[in-house]
């Protein structure tokens, strides 16, 4: 796989370039952790140029023989959404977040003994949007993004307990902070030492 270009993280990003920088940093620790790791990135199925629903994560990683789904989801608000977990919701009902076909595979992936992240980035605009997310945001606050990974058992218990979405207040501490390959690669060390499936963070 070639190496993917240096991405700007300081600015606003579209989601395949956050979906390329997580290769970039899976990619790093392929090399660096002496053959511990690899990676697969799940494409899509195709029906001519429409992308079909599959359920599958955006990658498979493989660390230290244990395997770990990773979706990558960004968006640009006060709050992140988290999608929908009810199977009776079809995937283009949701709108941003997990849809409930990946839900479903997130879980038979962790019955099966792999374990399951969300690495999410919040870009937070400095000012406050109208309508009503406006008093969620501190008047005179600085743009900033956020980046998490977050165990899908955090995110589903969530989802489970009725939330659609998170302020980026609570966000920020949600799961692990997501700043670069050394964040990951510790996220990937805590599952041989404490399960993924374990919550962190909100409850």
């Amino acid at each position: 796989m070639p190496k993917p270009k240096t991405i700007d993280l300081t600015k606003p990003i579209t989601p395949t370039k956050w979906e390329t920088q997580c290769a970039h940093w899976f990619q790093g620790l392929e090399v660096s952790t002496a053959g511990l790791l690899s990676f697969h990135r799940h494409s899509p199925p195709m029906r001519g140029k429409i992308r079909l629903p599959s359920g599958l994560a955006d990658y498979e990683v493989m660390y230290s023989g244990k395997g770990s789904y990773i979706e990558c989801k960004l968006e640009t608000g006060s709050s992140l959404s988290l999608g929908a977990i009810d199977s009776a919701i079809r995937d283009d009902e949701v709108g941003a977040g997990v849809k409930p076909s990946q839900a479903r595979e997130f879980d038979k992936f962790l019955k099966s003994g792999g374990h399951g992240w969300i690495a999410a980035r919040l870009e937070v605009p400095a000012l406050a949007p109208r309508g009503k997310q406006a008093k969620l945001l501190d008047a005179g606050r600085k743009e900033q993004a956020i980046q998490r990974l977050v165990p899908w058992a955090d995110w589903r218990r969530l989802l489970l307990g009725g939330t659609r979405s998170v302020p980026y207040a609570e966000f920020e501490i949600l799961g692990y902070p997501l700043r670069g390959p050394d964040d990951l690669l510790r996220a990937l060390q805590s599952v041989s030492r404490l399960d993924a499936t374990a919550p962190t963070g909100l409850q």
